[in-house]
């Protein structure tokens, strides 16, 4: 995230000055079936020490609204980690939506409370499928969390996919889509609706055989 953009968006939300911060990278966070996940901590600069810590699980990708959110935070004194779900941006194993979840939040949220840099005090935060990754632990994380933050959300999925019971195809296919595509033309692009994707998507859903709807749509087979 440039300087730019991060006072663009102090600028809107009326902060004022700001901490210095740092953003190491690629943490590698085991979990308990053996897959790896990556991370980006954004924390304060020098030596390290125990601070509370804000938790993001995203799908989407460590940068875009994961480094608005970290940095926005590490600038206000949090320590923020980012992480990259299961088989998404460099993280190890396969993306299931909603499967792994709660395993691997749990898994990690253990790991962050076992590192130096954290003083035991976790909260969450993030919108959508990232709200999603908060209540998938919070019912279960213990000690609990210290707060979440989960946006444009819900605590299940199941009537957004299928409304009334009925598979919801148009809207399966905006995010087969855009998890589809995001990692080879970037996760924003892959999201914006636009005449011409709004054509194919209903090309795809109404052409035989269904399972050939990922490829028709990316480019590419969506494994989930």
């Amino acid at each position: 995230m440039t300087a730019l953009t991060e006072r663009l968006v102090d600028r809107r939300l009326g902060f004022g000055a700001d901490e210095p911060y740092v953003r190491e990278r690629d943490l590698r966070v085991p979990l308990s079936d053996g897959v790896v996940l990556l991370a980006d901590l954004y924390r304060a600069p020098g030596p390290l020490r125990p601070r509370p810590t804000v938790l993001m699980r995203t799908p989407y990708g460590r940068d875009g609204l994961g480094s608005i959110i970290g940095s926005l935070l590490a600038r206000r004194g949090f320590q923020v980690l980012v992480q990259s779900t299961r088989g998404t941006f460099g993280s190890g194993g396969q993306f299931r939506p909603f499967l792994h979840e709660s395993s691997d939040g749990l898994d990690t949220l253990a790991w962050a409370r076992g590192q130096d840099w954290c003083d035991g005090r976790v909260s969450m935060v993030g919108p959508s499928y990232v709200g999603h990754t908060q209540w998938a632990v919070a019912p279960y994380a213990d000690p609990g969390l210290c707060s979440m933050n989960a946006d444009i959300t819900a605590s299940e999925f199941t009537s957004t996919f299928y409304p009334g019971g009925a598979p919801g195809l148009l809207n399966l296919a905006t995010w087969v889509n855009q998890i589809g595509r995001q990692e080879r033309i970037g996760a924003v692009t892959g999201f914006l609706a636009t005449p011409v994707f709004s054509r194919r998507k209903r090309r795809a859903v109404t052409s035989q055989p269904l399972q050939a709807a990922d490829v028709a749509l990316t480019g590419a087979p969506v494994v989930f």
